[in-house]
């Protein structure tokens, strides 16, 4: 590290290109353990005195130093406080009385957390430099993650159990952005999460999307989540259609439980070009349509079985698909039933008529799809008093055609 030099103060672009360039070149061979220790000697290379590395716990709720050798640093509320709104925001936050500024941590759309730098001086060129040294921070823990457990251990407050550790590594990035284009997905209980799961891919023109809840809560559940996204993901790679893809995933289930576990579905491909949307149900909860922060309704199409459920003799036939054209600014949200069953202590579901309001506030405030899923499975953790008695999980897919 001592190659780079440490020069607070006035920074050319060559010093800047010359950083990022020692900061890219270093990550090839740089153990985990030190990258608060690098980028602590970047952000002096750029003029800040100060540097701290703060990563989103698993249920979205806190800000947690990365530490290394330095442990003064506590957790911040991401409610609250400017840490918080520049991760909520994805925008730098900062106040005129006090040194220190706050820039969001991405890695593309995926918001990771907030990189805290104090400068004595502080411009439009310094503002510039701090958010290409933000950038190069998510790549550094996204890349490192791959090689050690300290980036998750960071973000978990409480022990998860087995299933929740199948679930979580089963994910792919909660968030994803092109210009046409917004995914975003959350689970809780994150820490027990067992049968529910989600997946997506965009190649070429086409999404394909899906959302998954095994029965029950326990590892059997995890289990059979694990498998359907596998046998999904397999399908999908494969250029299998909506019907064979299901046809797969209840194979593989069928196969590996013999008619002792299901998992139910919903299925949907979108046309980015065009906004039409065909979908199937495996005995899901339908997928809402909402406009301008309004439910417009349910999507239509009736249901095959569950996956992994042998149909009657007689009864087998080829599931149906639903079609669905999207305007402008449309979006499409696939949830599982702890969502709107999720129950409070006087036995009140939160319901479908609460969860259309949320949506109404949500868009008033303009809340990017992210931002959105974090404040409604909270309001939903609220409803049921703090404790969620079944998992809940949400995907939504915003179409946003230029």
């Amino acid at each position: 590290m001592s190659q780079i030099g440490r020069n607070p103060g006035n920074v050319g672009p060559h010093e800047v290109e010359s950083m990022l360039g020692w900061l890219l070149e270093t990550s090839h061979d740089l153990p985990p353990d030190d990258v608060p220790a690098v980028l602590a000697v970047a952000a002096e290379r750029l003029g800040a005195t100060r540097a701290r590395l703060y990563l989103a716990d698993v249920e979205q709720r806190w800000l947690v130093p990365l530490t290394g050798a330095d442990t003064s640093s506590e957790p911040l509320d991401i409610n609250g406080t400017l840490a918080g709104r520049a991760f909520q925001t994805s925008e730098p936050t900062g106040a005129v009385q006090t040194e220190d500024r706050w820039f969001p941590v991405r890695d593309g759309a995926e918001r990771l957390g907030v990189l805290r730098l104090r400068f004595a001086a502080f411009d439009d060129a310094a503002a510039t430099n701090a958010g290409h040294l933000a950038s190069m921070a998510a790549k550094l823990v996204v890349t490192e993650g791959n090689y050690s457990d300290m980036f998750i251990r960071t973000r978990r407050r409480h022990p998860v159990d087995l299933a929740a550790e199948l679930q979580w590594r089963l994910l792919p990035p909660l968030t994803f952005s092109t210009p046409d284009l917004r995914v975003a997905g959350i689970l809780e209980p994150a820490y027990q999460v067992a049968g529910d799961s989600f997946d997506y891919s965009l190649d070429g023109r086409v999404l394909t999307a899906a959302i998954f809840d095994g029965v029950g809560h326990d590892l059997s559940s995890a289990v059979a989540a694990t498998l359907a996204v596998g046998a999904y993901r397999n399908a999908r790679r494969r250029g299998r259609g909506l019907a064979d893809t299901a046809t797969d995933v209840d194979t593989a289930l069928r196969a590996h439980f013999a008619n002792q576990m299901f998992v139910t579905a919903a299925l949907l491909e979108l046309d980015v070009a065009t906004g039409t949307v065909h979908w199937l149900n495996a005995g899901h909860p339908r997928p809402l349509l909402l406009r301008e922060g309004h439910v417009v309704r349910t999507l239509a199409c009736p249901p095959r079985p569950p996956l992994g459920i042998t149909a009657p003799a007689g009864r087998a036939v080829a599931p149906e698909i639903g079609t669905e054209q999207l305007e402008p600014g449309d979006a499409l949200l696939l949830f599982t039933d702890g969502v709107v069953e999720a129950r409070s202590a006087h036995d009140e579901a939160f319901g479908f008529t609460r969860l259309g309001e949320f949506f109404q506030r949500a868009s008033a405030a303009h809340l990017a799809p992210p931002e959105t899923l974090r404040r409604l499975i909270h309001d939903v953790i609220a409803h049921n008093d703090g404790r969620l008695r079944d998992d809940a999980t949400c995907m939504l897919v915003e179409w946003r055609s230029r």
